[in-house]
């Protein structure tokens, strides 16, 4: 039935009973209709009436629900119909189709606006990131820097790592074994300032400063430094904030690290041992004489343990930093020291003035004590060892026999034929070095008696 849609006929338009559903369709718009269903609503209380529009393309029936009566008023629900209809002629599309494809459209248009904000916003962010990081690059402490430099270093032994942490310490911290506070490390100004302020201008006037007190350390400090500066310039988080990894110690006037010949001189020995036999404190007083003595390095003596001495076979057990461990005779008179030390804990030469079972850990103070009241100039606790190794060749003993007793390994152009004595002939020509510097130094000792000081006038004048 075609007629003239009017409000009053839509509303009025029923279903007939026995069918399933019925068309009012429009006089007006072609293919505008009202479609209307057995079916019962429960919210409206009615059967389903609903507009459509109904057309032809391309050979098939195309119906198109515009919606519900209820919701649309009758000239906008013709409109509709009217739109569809010049659709349809014109483009020869589904509506449906075009109405998808416009969604997809907009859709993709709100997808592309948000992916632009958000590719708008982390430009942004990124932005933001990059001027704080030239801020913190601008302004980042050398100690951030250094922090993480001594954290790359995982095969470092803990000696260097310690080494290199007090290089750059500020110091002000308590000591351990006894009062006062710790010194400044010589890096410490540098790495409390930007890096991007560590120029060769500043690094040459560091170089400058610290030299004056300190030659020899500047020069370590130096070395270290540069090894810090070219670690900078290879880490992606520093790279570029210095200009100083092409410094080198000759364009700095740095000072020049020489092998140190301190030693004692045959008449220096008597003044030596008379002041270091007159310390106070006992353990640092044999601590010095058996450097002297054994020739040990200063670390390989202070770590003996009383297991390590045998008093039986007259043997020494020592921690030889490069074979591990060696053995070297017990001479007389360094027995008799040893014999007179209390055996308080695992440690020959125990830690003073500290609970914690540790070795000795500082007897150069005592030793400096020694050498300003003998008069005699600076010389290093290694400056002992070194003593040991150049005052047997007033004796012209076989070559070879100071190094084996020292662990240093024989030289080839010196001692052609050289093989490892055995203990017992090794003891022999220490017991002769031993005897000799007693003698020089003027101590006369035999086994089983004390030993007496010889009344000279070089020794009776330090007296």
């Amino acid at each position: 039935m075609r007629v003239e849609l009017t409000q009053k006929r839509v509303t009025d338009f029923a279903c007939p009973p026995g069918k399933a559903q019925a068309f009012l369709r429009d006089l007006r718009t072609r293919g505008f209709a009202v479609r209307v269903t057995s079916q019962w609503q429960r919210k409206t209380n009615e059967r389903a009436k609903s507009y459509i529009f109904e057309c032809k393309l391309s050979g098939k029936t195309l119906r198109l629900t515009i919606g519900e009566c209820q919701h649309w008023n009758l000239e906008a629900a013709r409109e509709e119909a009217e739109r569809l209809s010049a659709i349809i002629r014109k483009q020869g599309k589904d509506p449906r189709q075009l109405a998808a494809e416009q969604q997809a459209a907009e859709e993709a248009a709100v997808r592309a606006k948000a992916e632009a904000e958000e590719q708008e916003r982390k430009a942004r962010a990124e932005q933001e990131e990059r001027e704080r990081a030239e801020v913190w690059r601008a302004t980042v402490p050398a100690r951030v820097a250094w922090e993480h430099f001594l954290q790359s270093k995982t095969k470092w032994s803990a000696k260097n790592l310690a080494f290199h942490i007090a290089m750059g310490s500020p110091g002000g911290l308590p000591k351990k074994n006894r009062q006062g506070t710790t010194a400044r490390g010589p890096l410490a100004p540098l790495l409390d300032m930007p890096l991007a302020s560590l120029t060769q201008e500043y690094i040459t006037a560091w170089v400058a400063e610290e030299k004056e007190t300190r030659p020899t350390y500047t020069a370590l400090a130096f070395r270290v430094l540069l090894s810090f500066i070219r670690w900078v310039e290879k880490d992606k988080r520093y790279k570029g904030l210095t200009s100083s990894a092409s410094l080198s110690a000759e364009d700095l006037d740095v000072p020049k690290v020489g092998a140190r010949d301190d030693c004692l001189q045959k008449e220096q020995l008597a003044v030596w041992f008379s002041a270091v036999q007159q310390l106070p404190n006992k353990v640092h007083s044999v601590y010095l004489q058996g450097l002297l003595l054994t020739g040990a390095r200063r670390r390989e003596l202070s770590h003996l343990e009383w297991s390590d001495v045998d008093f039986q076979w007259k043997t020494l057990h020592i921690r030889d930093k490069v074979k591990g461990r060696r053995k070297i005779p017990l001479t007389p008179y360094f027995e008799h020291l040893l014999s007179t030390l209390p055996r308080t804990s695992r440690w020959v030469f125990p830690a003073h003035g500290t609970r914690e079972d540790i070795p000795i850990q500082e007897p150069r103070f005592s030793h400096a004590k020694a050498l300003e009241a003998a008069g005699i100039p600076h010389l290093s606790l290694h400056g002992l060892r070194r003593s040991f190794g150049a005052l047997p060749e007033w004796q012209n003993l076989p070559v070879g026999v100071v190094a084996q007793i020292m662990g240093h390994s024989p030289s080839a152009l010196a001692e052609k034929h050289y093989r490892p004595r055995q203990l017992d002939l090794l003891r022999k020509w220490h017991t002769e070095i031993e005897s000799w510097i007693l003698k020089e130094a003027g101590i006369l000792f035999t086994t089983g008696a004390q030993p007496l000081r010889l009344v000279s006038s070089h020794v009776s004048a330090t007296q």
